[in-house]
């Protein structure tokens, strides 16, 4: 049962295998979860079925549509421009997203190549040497490795012509990944640096914004996102539990540095939102609380917490999920238990501003190094604090932050007041 809840048998439903046949008598799911294993496609109640983001038979994009094996593997291939949306092959080999952005180009993107894929244990080798010889930055002072995936636009026109694509080429490190993404304009791409940190960081990102600032801007569809590596967390459970803790208590304040449309940007909602995809619509329910997660003994509490659900199926299955709805939230903790090993801070607007970029992975640093600090009793005193000021200087106080960062943060809130 996915839910756990005691249910009259006469009310379950026997979930079928790809093959047709019934499952094992204990794979049934209640009627308020079946919809969970129902096929977009065939309609059938199975096993195998999870979400994906597809382009159907008509052309129209969604994300989240349940799909068995069977029909993924017969009826649908990887989009051949951004690899993100499945396409039906009724409609062709690019979802109609890629599709509207390919129209309007004049050559083939041959710069683009690919993700930053934090799983792949080749990005490792990037841990040693990005602290190897290499003193603390002026910014970034701590040696917890970082990476970014900046979402930038065109200046001059709707188009990423050659002159962007040679800047792009002669401008971005080897090691970097180049790519599209379905929510940017045709004019739109995604950069995605590489493992770095301490001084090394701050020189890679401050060439690479000076020179893509002579061609590129952002617009109000850009996001900034900041990956800090977490693998010490996956190793903890109480370093973990306390993470948990340190960026609930700071997702208020996350927001209050903010602008406005960032605070109810549907890719980045606060933590205190839960989103679940029922019948193909978006439903809000309530979200993480640092109550629920008190309450938590092991790993595997905080991962029922966190997925709120204690079905180790649904589970495995939502974490194999690389664009599960966990992962849209402000603070991205799938990215952390998904095997990818990081947290991911997607609240941040889209932004060529070095100083900027820099000091919110400071500060995404800090709160990380700094959770062991964050036990039940400080836990409950900072989310108790409702004024974000007051919270913040607390916080400030009992973490050691530096006065540069208190400054960055206060200067953040007063600007978006």
């Amino acid at each position: 049962m996915s839910c756990n809840e005691l249910t009259p048998l006469s009310q379950l439903t026997r979930l079928e295998l790809d093959t047709g046949e019934l499952g094992d008598k204990n794979q049934r799911v209640c009627n308020s979860c079946l919809s969970a294993y129902r096929c977009y496609d065939c309609g059938m109640n199975r096993l195998s079925t999870r979400a994906h983001t597809i382009c159907d038979f008509s052309g129209d994009i969604d994300g989240h549509y349940n799909l068995c094996d069977t029909c993924n593997e017969n009826n649908y291939t990887e989009c051949d421009c951004c690899g993100d949306v499945r396409v039906h092959n009724s409609y062709g080999n690019v979802c109609s997203m890629c599709e509207d952005g390919d129209e309007n180009e004049d050559s083939d993107n041959e710069f683009i190549s690919t993700r930053i894929n934090y799983r792949d244990v080749s990005v490792q080798e990037g841990i040693q040497e990005a602290i190897k010889n290499r003193g603390s930055g002026d910014v970034i002072k701590s040696p917890r490795l970082f990476g970014v995936e900046f979402e930038i636009v065109t200046k001059r026109r709707n188009i990423i012509g050659d002159e962007e694509r040679t800047l792009l080429n002669k401008t971005t490190p080897s090691k970097w990944g180049i790519c599209t993404d379905a929510s940017l304009p045709s004019n739109g791409i995604e950069v995605n640096t590489c493992p770095m940190s301490l001084s090394d960081s701050e020189k890679q990102i401050r060439d690479f914004t000076n020179s893509m600032s002579k061609l590129f801007t952002v617009s109000d569809r850009c996001g900034t996102h900041v990956h800090i590596d977490g693998s010490d967390l996956n190793e903890s459970y109480l370093k973990l539990k306390r993470s948990i803790y340190a960026f609930i208590i700071f997702d208020d304040i996350f927001l209050e540095m903010l602008p406005v449309s960032r605070r109810s940007n549907r890719y980045c909602s606060p933590l205190s939102y839960a989103r679940a995809v029922i019948n193909r619509h978006q439903e809000f329910s309530k979200g993480m609380s640092i109550e629920e997660f008190m309450a938590s003994q092991t790993r595997n509490d905080i991962e029922h917490t966190f997925y709120k659900t204690k079905n180790k199926d649904i589970i495995s299955r939502t974490k194999r999920d690389h664009y599960a709805e966990p992962r849209y939230h402000g603070i991205n903790f799938h990215s952390l238990f998904n095997g990818h090993n990081t947290i991911e801070n997607r609240y941040l607007e889209g932004t060529i501003d070095s100083e900027l970029i820099l000091n919110w992975v400071a500060l995404n640093q800090h709160i990380i190094d700094t959770c062991r600090i964050i036990n039940n009793d400080n836990a409950t005193k900072l989310i108790s604090i409702k004024n974000v000021n007051d919270r913040l200087n607390v916080y400030a106080g009992m973490t050691g932050m530096s006065k540069e960062l208190l400054d960055f943060c206060n200067k953040r809130i007063n600007q978006f007041k």
